[in-house]
């Protein structure tokens, strides 16, 4: 897996704008900028800046979304790490409160959801290195509701591109480590959405 962290090195930046960019088709890692402990201090030091915000503002819905984000973006650092298990889904478990809450205060919010299929292709991406299928059913399961049904009820096709583009990289990514069983499964859960929402007139099949 080719995922890198665009990290400003300097403290002030990184709390300022959270330059912090998972992109799985740049061609550097930061295993090949040698950065690992110097990105994850700066990291750790944006996660103590948003949580002193939610602290001073619980109910506050992009307080919320802040520190999913940056959960995120320290559970996909320690994936490219090669970190345990414990060390990121304990990152994933703690953005998925945050988001939930966020979705508790804002309904069908766009942000929200849009933050909650980032931080769940993490979550299924570990769970497919680790080949835990019950966990990716779960998993798969909350980002149908997210996206799927979502869009069919709200009749909103905002995340539709985002949500397929996940199931792709996915399929890619179980097809590359040797699960094809698992890469099929996306694959056809991938063509069915999209049948889906063609028939539901959503979107016309390219």
């Amino acid at each position: 897996m080719r995922g890198i962290l665009r990290v400003l090195f300097t403290s002030k930046e990184v709390i300022r704008r959270l330059s912090v960019d998972i992109d799985t088709n740049l061609d550097f890692t930061l295993a090949q900028l040698g950065h690992y402990d110097a990105a994850e201090r700066h990291l750790r030091e944006a996660k103590q800046t948003y949580s002193a915000a939610l602290d001073a503002a619980p109910d506050n819905e992009k307080c919320m979304r802040d520190m999913a984000l940056i959960c995120n973006a320290i559970a996909n650092f320690l994936l490219s790490k090669g970190s345990d298990r414990q060390s990121v889904m304990a990152e994933i478990d703690e953005g998925e409160r945050q988001l939930l809450r966020a979705l508790e205060i804002q309904p069908d919010s766009v942000k929200a959801v849009g933050n909650f299929i980032g931080l769940l292709s993490t979550k299924v991406k570990a769970l497919i290195l680790l080949r835990d299928a019950a966990a990716i059913a779960e998993s798969l399961q909350l980002f149908d509701t997210l996206t799927t049904q979502r869009t069919l009820r709200l009749r909103d096709t905002t995340l539709v591109p985002v949500a397929m583009g996940v199931y792709r990289d996915l399929t890619a990514l179980a097809r590359n480590t040797g699960w094809d069983d698992m890469a099929d499964h996306l694959q056809q859960i991938h063509d069915t959405t999209i049948d889906i929402l063609v028939k539901n007139r959503l979107i016309k099949r390219q």
